[in-house]
């Protein structure tokens, strides 16, 4: 394209016996009518939850087209607070569309598959349409069990992502649904067009955000999801004996909740040991569990109500004392329990009705990985401590050195890329407490990219 104004060409021409002749020419681009240049304006809007919290990092795809243009696609991330805006020509046609689909297990706990079967066996019913599209968690325009049994493969860490359903879904705002208690009935839009842009009448793109499986809203809207504080919550104890073992023998333990609940949800990690087989107390199936036997974890997801329990078959691998084998932890199912008022509950083994083990120090994989300008060092503390954290190059060269007071409870230390200096490549990080230290390692991609 050539700016507006007065413009000379030459051209020059040659034989094949090398002779050659020039000529120039003066000519005005002009453009009266205003066609060649399209006033540009500014539309966006704002992506929130059904509670009002804005949605971070939705990517927003406008694809459009003009009489005298070429077909285009913009793109924008929402900020902190949901936001979005791009610059469009006047008399576009267009389609805004949002999509998110990082941390699928961001909000979706036991607790949901809870309320969804109340749903399901019209006990009590979700409260919004919103709610029922969050439920429907394999994308089959209904909610069913078969939801439920999908969701909690992702609790147990069987899935990594829905394999049929986004993390989040997006329904313009003021969108009327047929019927709210049946949002499927007719469908619904997920994106919003315009068929001509006019500078004076301006569209304000607004999206309701619906985290797919979580229907008590306690996703974390920004770019990271959060694990909930329980830390003034009753606990639930595990009941189960205390013993020595000795290496290469089977032996079996009996688990079972102190009291009657709605549900439950933990990790088992069992270190030196290798689980052999799991026998189901009443209520309790193969579905409510998994077991990952190199990582020397099991996983439990149960929300029949009343008193569970189940018995591990066990190979000790090494010697030593059950009480330091076995440990709860929240690295791949955070443990958390729900009473019969579905309140929420702290998790804690107890030993022989006395000696009594709760979650301890944790550092989970930082989110996301790899990470261009920000990334989150997420770690669990038993009690509050001051946590240092320290970042090397591959080549062994500190980056990062700084220290932060942190309460009990899981924490997120967010990382910024200006805080590494230039580069980029793989990192190792070391969060280290009084008593405490472990190492994770992550790949940044370098700033803008």
């Amino acid at each position: 394209q050539l700016p507006l104004g007065d413009h000379r060409i030459r051209w020059t021409v040659y034989d094949g016996c090398g002779n050659e002749s020039t000529c120039e020419h003066t000519f005005r681009v002009e453009n009266p009518d205003g066609v060649c240049a399209p006033t540009v304006v500014v539309v966006g809007g704002t992506i929130e939850t059904e509670e009002g919290d804005g949605v971070a990092n939705v990517a927003v795809q406008l694809d459009g087209n003009h009489p005298n243009l070429a077909s285009f696609s913009l793109f924008d991330l929402t900020d902190a607070q949901g936001k979005f805006n791009f610059d469009v020509p006047t008399n576009s046609a267009y389609v805004v569309t949002p999509v998110r689909n990082d941390s699928h297990i961001n909000g979706v706990s036991t607790f949901d598959l809870l309320l969804i079967n109340k749903h399901v066996l019209a006990l009590t019913l979700l409260g919004s349409p919103y709610k029922i599209i969050a439920a429907d968690a394999n994308h089959s325009g209904s909610v069913t069990t078969f939801d439920i049994v999908e969701l909690r493969k992702l609790v147990l860490g069987l899935y990594t992502q829905l394999p049929s359903n986004t993390a989040w879904r997006f329904v313009p705002v003021g969108f009327a649904f047929n019927d709210p208690a049946n949002p499927f009935q007719g469908g619904f839009p997920e994106h919003q067009t315009v068929a001509s842009l006019q500078q004076n009448n301006l569209p304000m793109h607004d999206f309701v955000a619906i985290k797919v499986g979580d229907v008590n809203g306690n996703a974390a809207p920004g770019v990271s999801s959060q694990e909930p504080d329980y830390r003034n919550a009753p606990v639930l104890y595990l009941d189960l004996p205390d013993r020595t073992v000795q290496a290469g023998e089977r032996f079996s333990v009996p688990i079972k909740a102190a009291e009657g609940i709605a549900g439950v949800q933990f990790t088992l990690d069992f270190p030196g040991l290798e689980v052999e087989d799991l026998l189901p107390g009443p209520g309790f199936t193969p579905e409510h569990y998994a077991v990952y036997n190199r990582d020397h974890r099991l996983t439990v997801s149960w929300d029949v109500g009343g008193q569970p329990g189940f018995t591990l078959q066990l190979k000790a691998l090494q010697s030593g004392r059950l009480r330091d084998m076995l440990q709860l932890s929240n690295s791949i199912t955070f443990s958390e329990a729900y009473s019969s008022a579905l309140e929420p509950m702290q998790v804690a083994l107890r030993f022989d009705g006395e000696h009594i083990s709760a979650p301890g120090f944790e550092l989970y994989p930082n989110r996301p990985n790899p990470f261009g300008e920000t990334t989150d060092i997420r770690f669990f503390l038993p009690e509050q401590a001051c946590v240092n954290l320290r970042v090397w190059t591959q080549t062994g060269e500190m980056v990062l050195d700084q220290q932060k007071v942190f309460p009990a409870g899981s924490n997120v230390w967010p990382l910024h890329a200006n805080a590494l200096g230039g580069g980029s490549g793989l990192l190792y990080y070391e969060v280290v407490t009084g008593t405490d230290r472990a190492v994770g390692k992550m790949l940044w991609l370098g700033t803008g990219r």
